[in-house]
């Protein structure tokens, strides 16, 4: 799909609240997917929600999901982003005008940016093997950017 092409709107994805902040632009969705590799996968299981961390990758339009509910064995789970509901709030808060603004308290915004951080070796790894470029190459940017060789 092409970033131009506009996300659907359907019953599961339309906007109910805080409709101000919501977005139909596939750019907008992929930004916010790119911009990081952990995201929190709601499922039901025996009629029961239940919301599992994980690390994710984005490919096209196919999030890739990391899963694994013992260590002997591991998925790999493809999403197909065919629907998607998408928020974006920027800015300082918006209570000038209500009881909140006079409260005593601090306000505000507070940023959070993720970005790799140095490799660190393998305790086990034996002496002079060397750091890889393409592994080297992460360090310090933001999460959910790849370098692209």
């Amino acid at each position: 799909m092409s970033e131009s092409t506009p996300l659907p709107v359907t019953e599961r994805t339309r906007h109910r609240r805080l409709r101000e902040q919501g977005s139909t632009e596939r750019k907008d969705l992929e930004d916010i997917l790119r911009a990081g590799v952990i995201c929190h996968l709601g499922v039901v299981v025996d009629g029961y929600p239940m919301v599992l961390p994980t690390v994710y990758g984005l490919a096209g339009d196919t999030v890739y999901l990391h899963g694994s509910k013992e260590l002997a064995k591991t998925t790999l789970l493809a999403l197909a982003l065919a629907e998607a509901s998408v928020k974006i709030r920027t800015g300082p808060p918006d209570d000038g005008d209500t009881p909140d603004a006079a409260l005593p308290v601090w306000a505000g915004v507070l940023p959070l940016a993720a970005a790799w951080q140095d490799p660190e070796p393998d305790p086990a790894l034996p002496a002079g093997i060397p750091l890889p470029a393409h592994i080297a190459a992460f360090a310090h940017r933001p999460a959910g950017i790849l370098p692209v060789s």
